[in-house]
This record gives C-alpha cells, structure tokens and sequence, in this order.
C-alpha cells in the first residue's frame, strides 16, 4: 500500500467519524496526542502524515508501521501486502469505533448503530477501490 493510500484511507475515516458526531480532540487524543489537534486539522484539509506521525497512529492500534521496497512489475508481491494491509485497516477502523463509543459512553452519548454502520460501508468502498 502506499503512503498517500493509507493518508487518504485515515483521512476518510477520521472525517467520517467526525461528521457523524465524535469530536476531533478524541480522534486526536487516541491516535496522536490531546496536544496534536493542529497538526490532526492540517491533516483533515489535506496536508499528508508523514512517516512518523503514521508510525504514532499504527503503534496507537497495537501496530508497527514497515516500508517495504516492492518490485515495480511485481503484482503478486503488491497484492498480497494490499491484502493484509486492508484487514489490518479494518481491524484498526474497528478498535477506534470501539474505543470513541467507550469515550462517548463513559461522557453519556453513544453512537447508535445505524451511523456505525454508515461509517463501515464508506470504508468498505475505499478498502474495495484498492484492489
């Protein structure tokens, strides 16, 4: 996967969640920092992460973040990374849905199931339009 897919998949995702209520300073505080709400709106408008502040936001879902050098006509090689790049993807959409309910739960509001499930589809097309 390459790096503007993955800013691009994350930038869907957190403006999405954003539209359908959660507030930014969670996203913030979950992926990067309380402190880093500048850099997370610079982000949304459509200034790309680089390499450390996506390796902070992988580390953040209990991932490590790797570059691999792929052969340029090398399919096979790009496709099976794509592949297990995308379900990592949906594993991490999944942990922050989780983890913004718990926040919103504990500060008395929940998602009801209807946005989630608006919110899984439109990831679900991004994550199609790769392979």
């Amino acid at each position: 996967m390459k790096v503007e897919t993955l800013n691009n998949f994350l930038r869907t995702l957190f403006k999405n969640l954003i539209n359908d209520g959660y507030k930014k300073r969670h996203i913030c505080s979950l992926i990067l920092s309380s402190q880093a709400e500048p850099q997370l709106e610079g982000f949304l408008q459509g200034r790309d992460f680089g390499i450390k502040p996506l390796t902070k936001i992988i580390d953040a879902f209990g991932y490590d973040l790797y570059l691999v050098v792929v052969p340029k006509e090398d399919q096979e090689i790009r496709n099976n990374i794509n592949e297990a790049n995308n379900q990592v993807l949906q594993d991490c959409k999944s942990k922050l849905i989780n983890a913004l309910n718990q926040n919103f739960a504990n500060n008395g509001r929940r998602k009801k199931s209807s946005e989630l499930n608006i919110i899984s589809d439109i990831i679900d097309q991004i994550l199609n339009k790769e392979e």
